[in-house]
């Protein structure tokens, strides 16, 4: 499957999705992301820990964890990700949430190298 076939299956799939903050303390946030009627097709929950730095993400397609053990705040989620300390969790959320948006298990890691 090329990029642009992928970039096109979960833009199908995801296109009548809505995000709902289900809450935000100190400790966590958690966002609801599903059909905005409600339906639990291709539905996505995401739990990040802020003090813990832990984020989850889980849905009817599957599950992923990334852990990185300092805390972090929403704003700096992209660039903790990011970071070059943490290349191995960027690449594995990367790997997970395309299996989880195509459905296409064992996606292989050289794809996201070319």
């Amino acid at each position: 499957m090329t990029e642009e076939e992928i970039l096109n299956k979960c833009k199908e799939r995801f296109a009548a999705h809505k995000a709902t903050l289900i809450q935000d303390t100190d400790r966590y946030m958690i966002i609801d992301w599903r059909k905005a009627d409600g339906s639990i097709d291709y539905y996505v929950n995401y739990i990040l820990d802020k003090k813990r730095g832990s984020l989850i993400i889980s849905g009817d397609l599957g599950d992923c964890i990334a852990t990185w053990y300092n805390p972090v705040k929403p704003n700096e989620l992209r660039c903790e990700i990011n970071s070059t300390r943490n290349h191995d969790v960027k690449l594995m959320l990367a790997l997970r949430c395309i299996e989880l948006m195509t459905g296409e298990e064992g996606f292989e890691r050289r794809n996201l190298n070319e």
